[in-house]
């Protein structure tokens, strides 16, 4: 199920109807792009979101296009794209195979020239290579390098390419200060070299100008200073910086140079080109990680006070407007060109909303909506009761500072009470009018209470219950007549890590399981009269698995083998949810378990392999499993921390058609969502849903013959499997006898977007159709983008859509015409 995802862990969840509440330590949700993008320069709206992965540096072409590279480490296989305006591949460009990674791109007159090479196409060019920039292909410019050059940087100035890196020789000639110029068309070193070998420096080229910021690169030897040369050399001027703190960006255009500093009351300045005077202007703080400028505007990525940002300022006067394209993550490169910025980076998204660690997603469309208060810390523990749901965190920089507050799940308005315990919250339950507090604290708003605790749900009044665990409590369950608390040791090392209190006396229960590896976090779940624990750890003799323990005593029932060692779980109905932790051979993944049978089901998909990728929270809610932590992909989509399933099953049969000769219809269809159902069974009525006419059972077969007398008939085809019925597949209509002439228009046609994702829905066709056409246009009336003929009698499709607007009517055919189309309707991918 297509969701947006925050740019951070997600660490709590919550279901209140269609609305789920996130907690974690984030600051975006937003759709998932990738790490490249391009918005419009005006109002910040994302123009298009190639899935190309993360980027290092992002040119513009001089078609309004982009060259977009990824692969900076020194050991990388890179690749370079040619992007037309609109995001897609240009034509005629074949991406070259790269060793060494990209660090830096220079397009000029035709050529591209890349930085931070090794091996083009199979050729050696150690640091810098050049290619034809409407081709991809190697071309033979190529500055005699020392074998183990490392080319950090490059920039163009008039005809001038200038390297930076780590090489000692070019052509032959010392340069230690790792700074050189080539000529753009010959290759050959020219005579520019710096007076002094200078100390940490960054540089940038513009007209007939080299600038470097360094400690030295002019007057003197022991100041941060910035220096403009000729191409021979000469120093035109000189800037002394206003403290020593470090540079951390240097751009150079015609008229300014702007500098970016990594301390101090100013981080951004601009210099005059020519003279190297400072400008007035007041830039926001920000530590600056790219530039681009375009006419009026400065376009600056970076940290500010506030979080990541991509600014646009006014070159002038350095203010900030309210352009902002919501990107969720570090912005690296930046370029700009027709009216459009291209942004690069290790980002996930773009477009979405600025969400402060708690956020609600609206389940029908997938998409971030305005109904929970931003939170001023991590939030790490979710509840709700009737409309009201209850948040828990802490952790303020190093110090453990809790808070807890309640909101409305329809509004998101704050209530007027909060708790301030002296550390962090890490569970909730609720049971009746009791809200169940556990973490690692011992006082909250002034009272003693020992890391668990109980709240009036009404009133927000701290209860006198005090239970004293004696354990970090990270985990409390809750059944009808118990409470279930797990956590790590504390001051009792050894001590117990699960309890359970008796809900009706508050009494603690004679709850004792025998769990192996008692120094790690329990994970405790429930279903019916059972308590499930998990662990990082095996259960011996099997490798791994987990316990169903007795309620009262916390006996053993039973113990479950599992691929892989179970971190958290959830039960979803009948269904049990494990996260999985990595192990040999295989990484990261869920798991599903049919509670009554005990059987572990098909579906596994695996998380992405990254160092820090985790299962954090499992919610198990009516027809939706939701997954939240530290992850980017899952069974190889790319997703923000943040996934949901449904949990039907078997899947509805997809694919299905039809045909109909004299009294006689055949009915086909494609097994639907896993898994496979065991057998089907076909429905038949008189009305639309109905099933008066009969259901029958066909056994295993994906198609059906049978005769009915004449009329009109609504027909649909299930799955059946040990767990029953599943999903009715697309209604079909079929008329006896058949008539030879096109069907009749389709039912009305629907449109629902979540991300880059277009759901379309419409009524069946009566007229015995063989399938739909989907006619769409960029303006009303044209069928410019795509007429596709789906092929069955489906009545929904889901495709992923380019951003834009879009003009889509739907008819029915068969092998006598199609059917008037249906009205049209407007589809807007952001």
């Amino acid at each position: 199920m297509p969701l947006w995802g925050p740019n951070g862990p997600v660490y709590a969840l919550a279901r209140v109807g269609d609305t789920l509440l996130v907690g974690g330590q984030f600051d975006v949700v937003g759709p998932v792009t990738g790490g490249f993008a391009i918005v419009s320069a005006t109002d910040a709206s994302t123009r298009a979101t190639p899935a190309l992965g993360n980027f290092t540096t992002v040119i513009a072409d001089d078609a309004d296009g982009w060259f977009v590279a990824s692969g900076a480490a020194q050991t990388a296989t890179a690749a370079v794209h040619h992007l037309l305006a609109n995001g897609l591949p240009a034509p005629g460009w074949t991406v070259p195979t790269i060793t060494g990674g990209v660090t830096g791109m220079v397009n000029r007159a035709g050529r591209l020239f890349v930085a931070g090479v090794s091996v083009v196409n199979g050729t050696a060019r150690p640091g810098i290579a050049a290619l034809d920039a409407t081709t991809g292909t190697l071309l033979p410019w190529a500055p005699v390098l020392d074998a183990a050059s490392r080319v950090g940087s490059v920039a163009a100035s008039a005809d001038a390419i200038i390297i930076n890196g780590s090489f000692v020789t070019v052509d032959g000639v010392a340069r230690p200060g790792g700074i050189a110029a080539l000529d753009a068309t010959s290759g050959v070193l020219l005579p520019f070299t710096l007076p002094a070998q200078p100390y940490s420096y960054r540089f940038d080229a513009a007209a007939s100008r080299v600038v470097v910021a360094a400690i030295g690169c002019g007057t003197t030897t022991n100041r941060n200073e910035v220096c403009a040369f000729a191409l021979d050399g000469q120093l035109l001027w000189s800037w002394l910086a206003p403290f020593t703190s470090d540079f951390t960006r240097l751009y150079a255009t015609s008229d300014r140079v702007y500098v970016a500093m990594s301390g101090g009351t100013s981080q951004l300045f601009a210099l005059d080109a020519a003279s190297g005077a400072e400008r007035l202007w007041s830039p926001p703080s920000i530590y600056v990680d790219a530039m681009r400028a375009e006419g009026s505007r400065l376009y600056v990525s970076g940290s500010t006070p506030s979080g990541g940002r991509v600014l646009s300022l006014d070159r002038i006067t350095g203010a900030a407007s309210d352009w902002d394209p919501v990107v969720g993550g570090r912005v690296n490169t930046i370029a700009v060109a027709g009216g459009q910025v291209a942004l690069g980076g290790g980002f996930t998204s773009v477009g979405g909303g600025r969400h402060a660690n708690l956020a609600a997603i609206d389940l029908r469309t997938g998409r971030a909506v305005a109904r929970a208060p931003d939170a001023p810390m991590p939030i790490f523990a979710l509840a709700a009761s009737s409309g009201v749901v209850f948040a828990g965190g802490g952790k303020v920089s190093s110090v453990d500072i809790g808070n807890i507050f309640a909101f409305s799940s329809d509004t998101g308005q704050v209530y007027p009470w909060s708790l301030a315990p002296n550390g962090e919250v890490r569970a909730m339950a609720v049971a009746g009018r009791r809200l169940f507090i556990g973490g690692d604290f011992n006082v909250v708003s002034g009272q003693y209470r020992e890391r668990l605790m109980a709240v009036d749900t009404s009133t927000g009044a701290l209860l006198p219950w005090a239970p004293q665990p004696g354990f970090h409590v990270s985990e409390l369950v809750a059944s009808d007549t118990a409470l279930y608390a797990a956590g790590s040791p504390s001051e009792r090392p050894g001590g117990p890590l699960v309890t359970a209190f008796d809900l009706r006396t508050e009494e603690r229960l004679p709850f004792s399981p025998t769990l192996n590896n008692g120094a790690v976090t329990r994970r405790l779940g429930g279903w019916k009269d059972r308590v499930l624990a998990t662990s990082r750890f095996g259960y011996a003799p099997q490798a791994f698995g987990f316990s169903w323990l007795h309620p009262t005593s916390g006996d053993t029932l039973e113990v479950v083998p599992l691929p892989g060692s179970a971190l958290i779980a959830a039960a979803a109905g009948d269904l049990l949810i494990i996260g999985s932790g990595s192990n040999p051979p295989s990484g990261p993944r869920l798991l599903a378990v049919d509670v009554p049978s005990g059987r572990l089901l098909p579906w596994s998909p695996e998380l992405d392999p990254g160092p820090i990728t985790s299962v954090q929270v499992v919610l198990g809610t009516p027809g939706l499993v939701i997954v939240g932590g530290r992850f980017s992909a899952i069974a190889g989509q790319p997703v923000n921390n943040l996934a949901a399933f449904r949990t039907a099953r078997p899947g509805g049969p997809q694919a299905i058609t039809s045909s109909v000769t004299g009294n006689t219809a055949t009915l086909g269809w494609r097994p639907g969502l896993a898994p496979t159902p065991d057998s089907y069974v076909v429905e038949a009525g008189t009305s639309p849903g109905a099933s008066d006419v009969g259901r029958f059972p066909v056994g295993v077969a994906t198609s059906a013959t049978g005769m009915l007398g004449a009329g009109t008939y609504f027909a649909r085809v299930r799955g059946v499997d040990e767990g029953g019925e599943g999903a009715a597949s697309s209604e079909v209509i079929l008329t006896f006898p058949a008539v030879a002439a096109p069907p009749n228009t389709p039912g009305a046609l629907t449109a629902t977007v979540a991300g880059h994702v277009v759901t379309l829905n419409w009524g069946a066709s009566s007229g015995n159709p063989t399938g739909y056409v989907l006619d769409v246009g960029t303006q009303s009336g044209l069928t410019n983008v795509v007429s596709l003929a789906t092929g069955h009698l489906d009545t929904a499709l889901v495709t992923p859509a380019p951003a834009g607007t879009y003009f889509v009517r739907l008819r029915a055919a068969n092998a006598f015409g199609s059917s008037a189309a249906t009205p049209e309707v407007v589809v807007v991918v952001p």
